[in-house]
């Protein structure tokens, strides 16, 4: 990711507490091929690496939030289970999403905190930036929709 792109970033952060244990939370958000389950703006994933998950595998996910519709090609950068995961977003929009999973001190023990972190710069300069800064409300709204359908799917 260029410097201009990271300082060009418009930053969208939610979180959820699910009532399960920070392993099984773990399991469901790092196997990529249910995250059409529960991430409705990945239509689908499809690894362009072999092995297992981690540091190097790149995907590529045809994306759609709102009437924005592109792929994004993105790479794992950090992986260390149960507690965070890192991509790289190499698509029109560029940047950096992280996963980070707690578990929850407010409630039972058996509750995770779950984290979302998403930088992300849209192309075009100062124009992307202020597209991105308008965009960022719905972005935040669907992200905390898909975190909702995470929960769900772990409380299930």
């Amino acid at each position: 990711m260029t410097s201009s792109a990271i300082s060009n970033a418009v930053e969208v952060q939610v979180s959820i507490t699910i009532c399960r244990p920070r392993q099984l939370v773990w399991n469901v958000l790092a196997d990529v091929g249910r995250q059409p389950e529960w991430m409705r703006d990945a239509l689908s994933i499809e690894i362009l690496t072999d092995g297992p998950m981690g540091v190097g595998t790149r995907m590529e996910v045809p994306t759609q939030i709102g009437f924005l519709r592109t792929t994004d090609t993105m790479e794992v950068t950090e992986f260390d289970p149960p507690a965070r995961w890192t991509v790289v977003h190499r698509g029109l929009v560029r940047g950096e999403g992280t996963f980070t999973l707690r578990e929850h001190d407010q409630a039972p023990s058996d509750a995770t905190e779950v984290e979302w972190r998403e930088r992300l710069a849209a192309p075009f300069g100062p124009v992307g930036r202020g597209a991105m800064t308008l965009f960022r409300p719905l972005l935040r709204r669907q992200f905390q929709q898909d975190l909702d359908r995470l929960r769900d799917l772990c409380e299930a």
